[in-house]
């Protein structure tokens, strides 16, 4: 089993992976925030980092966008439909 990361460490990796998906998924961050039925400055906090993501807010985000629950917490892109991992996968190659 690989080193588990600390809390802090989690934290900045799922925010990472919003900040990834909301690049993909384009659009305003306001327009994605009303999606999910949360305001734009509760958005800002989980992309920064400062707190973990509504566990609601993230299903309906999923439901949504097709975005999958391993790709926000875990970084996986197995799952996903092709156009967001092929996106994810540039992203994070570049």
């Amino acid at each position: 089993m690989p080193n588990s990361p600390t809390p802090a460490e989690h934290k900045t990796a799922v925010a990472a992976n919003l900040r990834a998906i909301c690049a993909v998924i384009g659009g305003a961050q306001s327009d994605i925030a009303a999606a999910i039925g949360v305001s734009k400055s509760k958005l800002g906090n989980w992309l920064r980092g400062d707190n973990y993501p509504d566990p609601f807010a993230m299903w309906l985000l999923c439901e949504r966008y097709g975005v999958t629950m391993d790709w926000i917490y875990r970084g996986r892109v197995f799952g996903l439909p092709g156009h967001l991992a092929d996106g994810l996968k540039a992203r994070v190659s570049a």
